[in-house]
């Protein structure tokens, strides 16, 4: 280490044969002359040192010729540095100011004068340097130089530097100069070829030596770290050094990383401080070049920490491989040294053997790796293949992923088609716990992002420098790599797969490769996942919609139905909350249905729900979708965004008869509804709608049976029986089951005190309330049914009824009229709803009815009772017409009828204005003799003064109430008028408060009345009995009258009989002639005689035949009514034929014959003819007719004469009654022949009448019933 550099190590280049006269050879000569010789005595000498001195001293002694060949002051060789591209002054000669060597001044090779020369590998003169532009140098100007020449050193083809020669005055050089100029530098170069390939052989034999033991040792071994001690431990030999460190180098990242160290000593604490920043190893590390700093306290880097422990020189060699820097061995020494080209040769060696290691440690690591990968896809694989569940595939890949490779972090995200949205579906390593499915990242957002914006994979090996970067956590381990690979098919982006770990630079081309087949693998196992999971999803769908499907046709139970919907669609589209809401058509409002959750059921509500966005789903009547619900005015209020609603699409229920409801799918999370998941949303509300509409006609129809099943019941109690309260019971126990209600009551209306009284079951409990009091109340004041949701709010609620809520009451009204109340009660808030009021309201009228029957039965029951015992105390009266013992009865029998504690009776003295009890039942003896108040003294007096009715339902309460009996509360007086005259009281007593009802009041009156008569009727029994019989001795006295006229008319009439007949007989004597012959004045009046005769003669004959026609019938036989009325019609035809009148009979033949005498029968038809004859004008009919009116024979005779008025047709059967009763009346006779057949029809069981219109006729008809 500690020899000179030769020149082969300076040039790096590959040996080749020396020439044997290449120099001579590329020379053209001059003639003959002295410059001539020379030059070719300096060639000589030239190729004499090239075999025996060194390169140094060589370059030396070839520039110190080459000036004087040319005779000029100053010279300079620079040498060609092929890797760098330039040119290093390595000697120089003559310079007055400037020492390039010494500063190792380098040039560019291709700029300049001597970068004209290396290109074009041919001379350069310049006879004026202050003005030549192509002189880059600016120390050639400020050094003074005129004149320069340069010259390429070549050889085989290859300029390996320039030989300069310069003038500090004008000068021309001539072509002989060139030419030795030129041929010297041939020279040079083919020396330093040739040497170079001696030192690289030199070189490589100490090269192999030094490093075999090493890479014997390195090779033997695998382990990286294992590895780098040989390689420090044989540096710190061989460099003799105080220390050596090694560390790793990530260019990408540029981050090292400290490996190993070692010290003389044998200690392993690194001394270096600063690895990174601006100290030595870092620089040589980004630079790739060797750093040598022979004086550290002169160094302008970071090097306190070498210096800190007593370093003072430092050599940085980078770890190169493929040009790329993998580490850095930095060798430090406690004293100055300096370095040459074979020394740092070596030590670079060393570097590329720790390289060299580090490579293949990295390969082996990376063929491990690989061979890992290789495993884990092929793994991948098969369980892509082995199941289509798209979670469990992706949560197998990151896991395996995660686990084969140590990542730090491993997620998939797939692409969301319709948000265009990376959505994370599964994750492992250390983000596992702060992240959850569904995270959902924006297109070109971040690392993911970008990745799924551009289908490019992108590898960041230092997340602080790349400014897409965004953390997917906030986590304590912070990332510092990340590799996002997308999932391809096809042309289109489905997912990415993105890693991350902790470490810089963690990830290489590999992963890239290995990350990009396994997302190749996950694209496929995605794509059939997907279709698999679109076919399991239709399937699901149309399994869903069969399900609902047949829910509905086989269930009406809506709530069972609803479930199923809100169940299905939250599985079907994974959303976070499904929850139906019903409409009430009544109010308007919504009221919850059904819902599904997907995590922790939310609080549900049976209120009136006030959400905005459903009533804009039924104001609108079509779907509607917010996919950012977030920003939207519905979701605006604090009570919303603390929901956490992300997304939310909302379905009308759309029945046959409108709206039904609201169907609302809820996402809690970033989400977009996609054309499948409203297309079976849609679906499922539809569903929901028919299966609402058909529950609610079910339900309607259950409701009107239970309706109909209530009112028959309430109906049935109201025909079966007619106590109230039994109705009351059966309406009550009917009603309470249907509503489910804790309390029911029926409350009825007392008129006449304004108080609301529960009758049936539960009386009392409401009892009192009067009109406009409570909810009861208000009902009754208002006559509207009430209903209240919650009872707390309601200022009306008077609270009588402990744990009620909620109240349903609705006014009982008839007629008209309200009667009371149905009072429904709840332990439950709005446990009432409009159908129970329609149903309590229908119930309402229907019992109404039933109670007022009720009513009015207990009415006419009481009615009856009164009348009963009305009647009673009547027939108690009517038993005795003394007046003590009408008096006893009446209060006996009172004191029993109203159940009272005492009854009196108290008459007025007319003479001394006194009452006093004449009779009392439950009243002591002494009361009743200590009784005695003056007129309008006391209760009774005032009663008996004013002759009005007086209660006093709590006498304690009466001032100045005078007391007979102490025991006495209540007291009912009424008077006792006669004609408007009180003769005295009549009063009931009780010994409790308002003991006597309006009803007692009433029958009391009534009795006191009847006691007023029976009692005024006693008094006057006496002088009525007188007259009655006073009475019943003057109408026999009139009845014996009565026959003995009857008696002398008949002696009368038998008595004139005799002498008429001898009277009519001597005249017809005389009208014949036998006593002589008489005048015709004197026959006149003879036939006067006779006529009067003959008058008289028939009025005797009807009165006996009036006698004989009153009796029985005498010989009954059968008889032809017809044969009669034709002799009748025979008899009567003369009469008729004078009269100028027409005789029509109308009757068949066979007409069924009568029982009956036929004579008699024979003089009702003779008289009946003979009075329409003499009633008829002259030119009228007389009609006969005779029908068979079974089991009757009618005979109807009629006439058109002068008619009977209306009001004498019931006379003229009476005896001697004539219509025309005057004087000069018309028509002839006694009046008897009507009264005559009467007597004869009706001895013979018929019926005989007259039908007649005054001027138009008459007409006589008669029964006779048939055999």
């Amino acid at each position: 280490m500690g020899s000179k550099a030769t020149l082969p190590t300076l040039m790096g280049s590959k040996a080749t044969p020396p020439p044997s006269s290449v120099g001579l050879e590329t020379i053209y000569l001059e003639p003959e002359t002295e410059p001539h010789d020379s030059a070719l005595a300096a060639l000589n000498e030239m190729a004499a040192m090239a075999s025996t001195l060194e390169v140094n001293e060589v370059l030396q002694r070839a520039l110190a010729l080459a000036l004087k060949v040319v005779s000029i002051e100053a010279g300079a060789i620079s040498v060609l540095n092929e890797e760098a591209n330039e040119l290093v002054f390595r000697v120089q000669q003559g310079w007055r100011v400037h020492d390039f060597v010494a500063r190792s001044v380098r040039v560019p090779s291709d700029r300049g004068l001597s970068g004209r020369v290396v290109t074009t590998g041919r001379p350069v003169v310049t006879g004026d340097v202050s003005r030549d532009r192509r002189v880059e140098v600016i120390e050639f100007r400020e050094e003074g130089i005129q004149a320069m020449a340069l010259a390429p050193m070549r050889a085989r083809g290859r300029v390996l530097g320039v030989l300069g020669v310069m003038s500090y005055t004008p000068r021309e050089f001539s072509p002989n100069d060139i030419t030795v100029i030129s041929a010297i530098a041939d020279q040079i170069g083919i020396a330093l070829d040739n040497a170079r390939l001696l030192e690289d052989a030199r070189c490589r034999v100490e090269e192999l030596s030094t490093l075999q033991a090493t890479s014997m040792e390195v090779s033997s071994t695998l382990d990286l770290w294992t590895a780098l001690e040989i390689i420090i431990s044989s540096t710190l030999a061989l460099a003799d050094a105080a220390a050596v460190e090694l560390y790793l180098y990530e260019d990408e990242s540029d981050k090292l990383a400290f490996a190993t160290a070692l010290r003389q000593d044998g200690d392993q604490t690194p001394v270096s401080g600063h690895p990174l920043g601006d100290g030595p190893v870092a620089q040589a590390a980004r630079s790739g070049k060797v750093l040598v700093l022979a004086d550290l306290a002169a160094s302008e880097l970071n090097v306190g920490g070498w210096r800190d422990h007593g370093m003072e020189t430092l050599v940085a060699l980078p770890l190169e491989r493929a040009a790329r820097v993998l580490g850095v061995l930095a060798i430090a020494f406690d004293a100055p040294r300096s370095f040459s080209d074979h020394e740092l040769r070596v030590l670079s060696l060393l570097a590329n053997q720790a390289a060299i290691a580090v490579e293949r440690t990295r390969l082996f690591a990376s063929e491990t790796r690989r061979s890992t990968q290789l495993a884990l896809i092929n793994r991948v694989a098969r369980q892509s293949t082995a199941t289509l569940n798209l979670s469990a595939i992706l949560d197998t890949a990151a896991d395996a992923i995660w686990r084969s490779f140590a990542y730090f972090n491993v997620a998939l995200f797939l692409i969301d088609r319709v948000t265009r949205e990376a959505v994370l579906y599964s994750i492992a390593g250390g983000h596992a716990a702060n992240i959850q499915r569904g995270y959902r990242r924006a297109i070109e957002e971040g690392v993911v992002g970008w990745v799924a914006a551009t289908g490019q994979t992108l590898l960041v090996n230092d997340v602080s420098q790349e400014p897409r970067y965004l953390p997917l956590a906030l986590t304590s381990d912070p990332v510092s790599s990340e590799l996002a690979v997308p999932i391809v098919r096809g042309d289109e982006v489905i997912g990415v797969l993105d890693i991350q770990h902790l470490t810089l630079g963690a990830f290489d081309q590999e992963d890239v490769q290995a990350m990009e087949t396994l997302a190749d693998q996950l694209a496929i196992a995605v794509d059939n996942a997907r279709l698999y999971e679109e076919t399991r999803r239709r399937v699901a769908e149309l399994a869903a919609v069969q399900e609902t499907s047949l829910r509905v046709v086989s269930s009406l139970d809506t709530e069972s139905v609803l479930d199923a919907v809100t169940r299905n669609a939250l599985e079907l589209v994974g959303a976070d909350d499904v929850h139906i809401l019903l409409y009430d058509v009544d109010d308007g409002g919504l009221t919850f249905g059904a819902a599904s959750w997907r995590d922790t059921p939310s609080p549900v509500s049976r209120a009136k729900q006030a959400d905005r966005f459903a009533q804009a789903v039924l104001g609108s009547d079509r779907s509607l979708i917010i996919n950012h619900a977030r920003e939207h005015p519905y979701f605006s209020s604090p009570e919303a965004q603390k929901a956490g609603v992300e997304a939310v699409a909302g379905f009308p229920l759309l029945g046959t008869s409108g709206v039904a409801g609201v169907m609302s799918t809820v996402y809690l999370r970033p989400h977009a509804f996609s054309e499948d998941e409203l297309r079976v949303l849609g679906l499922l509300a539809s569903q929901a709608a028919v299966a609402i509409t058909n529950a609610r006609l079910y339900e309607e129809t259950r409701q009107r049976l239970e309706e109909l099943t209530v009112l028959h019941e309430v109906a049935l109690a109201a025909a079966s029986t007619l106590a109230l309260e039994e109705i009351a019971n059966r309406a009550a126990a009917a009603v309470k089951q249907r509503l489910g209600c804790e309390h029911l009551h029926l409350l009825l209306l007392d008129e006449e005190r304004g108080v609301l009284e529960c009758i049936g079951r539960g009386a009392g409990a409401e009892d009192g309330l009067r009109v406009g009091q409570g909810l009861a109340g208000w009902a009754v004041e208002h006559i509207a049914a009430l209903r209240v949701g919650d009872v707390s709010q309601d200022q009306r609620y008077t609270g009588k009824i402990p744990d009620v809520r909620s109240a349903l009451v609705v006014p009982l009204t008839v007629g008209g009229r309200t009667i009371g109340v149905i009072d429904a009660a709840s332990s439950r808030r709005d446990a009432f709803s409009a159908g129970d009021e329609h149903l309590m309201t229908t119930v309402a009228r229907q019992l109404a009815i039933a109670i007022d029957n009720a009513r009015l039965y207990q009415e006419t029951e009481r009615r009856l009772a009164e009348v009963s015992a009305l009647y009673q105390l009547a027939r108690q009266m009517n038993t005795s017409l003394e007046i003590q013992d009408v008096l006893d009865s009446i209060v006996q029998s009172l004191k029993q009828a109203i159940g009272c504690r005492g009854c009196s009776i108290a008459l007025l003295d007319t003479v001394s204005n006194v009452l006093e009890i004449r009779a009392a039942a439950g009243i002591k003896d002494k009361w009743k003799r200590d009784f005695k108040l003056r007129l309008g003294e006391g209760i009774a007096g005032r009663v008996a003064l004013e002759g009005q009715p007086a209660y006093v339902p709590n006498v304690l309460e009466v001032k100045g109430f005078v007391f007979f009996d102490p025991s006495v509360r209540s007291i009912l007086i009424v008077p006792l008028s006669v004609q408007d005259v009180v003769i005295g009281t009549l009063s009931v007593n009780s010994d409790q408060i308002e003991a006597f009802s309006a009803a007692d009041e009433r029958l009391l009156t009534i009795a006191a009345s009847q006691a007023a008569i029976a009692i005024e009727n006693a008094r006057l029994y006496t002088r009525l009995d007188q007259r009655a019989r006073n009475l019943a001795e003057a109408y026999a006295e009139l009845q014996e009258a009565d026959r003995l006229k009857d008696e002398m008319v008949q002696n009368i009439s038998h008595e004139l009989r005799t002498p008429l007949t001898f009277v009519k007989g001597y005249v017809e004597l005389l009208l014949t002639g036998e006593a002589g012959s008489l005048s015709d004045k004197q026959a006149e009046y003879l036939n006067i005689v006779i006529d009067k005769t003959n008058a008289i003669t028939r009025l005797v004959s009807d009165i006996i035949l009036l006698q004989q026609a009153g009796r029985a019938a005498g010989k009954m036989s059968s008889i032809s009514l017809v044969d009669l009325a034709r002799r009748a019609l025979r008899g009567c035809a003369a009469a008729a034929k004078s009269a100028g009148l027409t005789l029509s009979p109308n009757f068949p033949d066979d007409l069924p014959l009568v029982m009956g005498d036929e004579g008699r029968l024979f003089q009702v038809l003779d008289h009946l003819l003979n009075n329409a004859i003499k009633f008829s004008p002259k030119g009228g009919q007389i009609s006969l007719v005779i029908e068979d009116a079974d089991p009757m024979l009618q005979v109807s005779v009629s006439d058109q004469g002068i008619g009977i008025p209306k009001d004498q047709q019931g006379r003229i059967f009476e005896r001697f009654y004539q219509v025309d009763g005057s004087t000069q009346r018309r028509f002839g006779g006694a009046g008897l022949g009507l009264a005559i057949a009467k007597r004869i029809v009706e001895s013979h069981n018929g019926q005989i009448w007259v039908e007649s219109e005054l001027g138009e006729g008459s007409t006589c008809e008669e029964y006779r019933k048939t055999l």
